[in-house]
Order: C-alpha cells, then structure tokens, then sequence
C-alpha cells in the first residue's frame, strides 16, 4: 500500500498492482516523493499490514544484505548520492516485497506456535554471540524438540541455527569493521570468536576478502571520498 501510495503521489495516476508501481517508480525520476506522514497515514488505515510479526520478524536475505552494504559503502558525494541512495532504498522495497510473495506462497508445516519458537531462537543466537546455548538448550528454550528446531530453521532461514549463529557473526563483523576503527582481533572477539584464525577463514569463505583486506578497503575508499586526488597523489 505505501508503494501505491508512493507511485500516486509521485506519478499522479493509480497503478494496477503494488509490482507494477514499483517497476515504474524504480525507472521514473522522482522529483516530490511524499512526506513520511502521508505514507504513515495510509499505513495505519490498513492495520492488517502492521499486525503480523512474521511478517516484521522475516530474516533479510543475501540480496538485501548486498543492496545493505552498497548503501554504507556509497561511494559518491551530492546529488548524485541522494539519487543513489534513494533508488537503494526503493530496491530494498522490492527485495522486500518479493519475499513477502514468497512467504506468503509456502505452506509451513509449522504451526503458528512453533514458528514463533523459531523466530525466538533467532533472536537468542543474535544476541548471544559469545556464549550462544547448545541446540538441545536453544529448544528447551522456545519450547521445541530438537528436529523440529532444526526444521524451522531451514524452512524460515533456510539454513542450520549453527550456519545462522555464524552468519550473524559475520555480519556484524563486516557491520564493525565498516563502522568502527576497531582491530582485527578485538573485531572478532566482540562477535564470538577466539581464534583470529578461525575469524578471518570464515570472513573470506563469506564475503570472499579476509577481513584486514576488507578493513584497508573500506579505509582506501574513505580517504577517495574525503580526497579525491588521494590515489594521484599515491601515484606522484
């Protein structure tokens, strides 16, 4: 609804569907987008979009986590940014929206109950990083058996909750080393790991760089942004 919302506002007719609207507002420029009260406002008259958690709880994918990084890695500066940065956002609405359909077209063999199990478990391995509970625990905890607690998770994350517990290490990782002057070491303590070695193994088979790589990375294209003669004057 507020894609359609959007889609008036800007273009100034009624498009036949919520996908139809976001194509033509991904490849239209948008010259008065509406103000977030207008889209709040249509949103609460349709309280049965803002009532479902599984909806609000749904993991992001592996897209939505790339069109992340884009966005806190935008390398321009101006205008240009600002347009940038808003088609990134209209892209996570269409991520987003994409998965909502793919949702929406599953049938779990998880009854309400149990999925608000799994998506408590989600959330326990998020936030215990460094000392997260066994598998038999974690289902204790939400009050499952430990195959259906294997079984939620690859039917909502479509992974194991050990590949989970990693994956949000990783994430918050590469979340620290784009945010914080952190060091390598004291980055993968904070997200649970012992080894440095075992850190960057799994950093590189995640996002294909070791993390101090990625580190001098993220660090060359800051001094570009801040200094734009920054790599001629390497050169000279």
């Amino acid at each position: 609804k507020s894609v359609q919302v959007l889609h008036n506002n800007c273009l100034g007719y009624q498009a036949t569907s919520p996908r139809t609207a976001l194509s033509q507002v991904l490849h239209h420029p948008i010259t008065s987008p509406p103000s977030s009260k207008l889209i709040a406002d249509h949103l609460l008259s349709a309280p049965e979009l803002l009532g479902s958690d599984h909806t609000v709880q749904q993991p992001m994918t592996s897209e939505m986590h790339q069109v992340i990084h884009q966005i806190f890695s935008c390398p321009y500066s101006g205008q240009v940014r600002r347009a940038y940065l808003e088609r990134q956002v209209l892209e996570l609405v269409a991520l987003k929206l994409i998965a909502l359909e793919q949702l929406r077209s599953l049938s779990y063999p998880l009854n309400p109950e149990d999925l608000d199990g799994i998506y408590e478990a989600g959330r326990i391995l998020a936030c215990q990083l460094h000392n997260p509970p066994a598998v038999e625990s974690l289902a204790r905890q939400v009050g499952l058996n430990r195959f259906k607690l294997n079984q939620g998770f690859h039917h909502v994350y479509s992974i194991t909750p050990f590949r989970y517990l990693r994956s949000c290490r990783l994430q918050l990782a590469r979340q620290l080393l784009i945010t914080s002057k952190l060091a390598i070491k004291e980055v993968a303590y904070r997200v649970g790991y012992t080894s440095c070695s075992r850190f960057a193994t799994a950093f590189y088979q995640k996002f294909g760089l070791n993390p101090k790589a990625f580190q001098l990375q993220i660090h060359s294209r800051r001094l570009q942004q801040s200094h734009p003669q920054y790599p001629a004057a390497i050169q000279n």
